[in-house]
């Protein structure tokens, strides 16, 4: 789905991906919103909402079980919370 309709559509805890990392979102926002903007700078590729996370410390457990990759901000952002994370 296009950025612009991905934000309408993400929910708190949901796994969104544009192919590449995997970001969570948190506070209705992922870490770096203006990726879905859609500029053509970031390209045409379509958003997925892949699942909602349903524990914090499996985030990188998960996203790898779907084989991609996790985003370095959003396990810094749970790792400023204090979230202890599995691999």
């Amino acid at each position: 789905m296009k950025g612009e309709d991905l934000i309408y559509k993400m929910k708190e805890n949901h796994l969104i991906s544009k192919g590449g990392k995997v970001h969570i979102v948190f506070s209705n926002r992922i870490c770096r919103p203006s990726m879905i903007d859609g500029t053509p700078s970031r390209g045409e590729k379509e958003w997925e909402i892949l699942g909602e996370l349903a524990n914090f410390s499996n985030y990188i457990r998960d996203v790898r079980k779907l084989n991609r990759v996790p985003c370095k901000h959003c396990l810094d952002r749970l790792e400023r919370d204090g979230i202890p994370i599995r691999e």
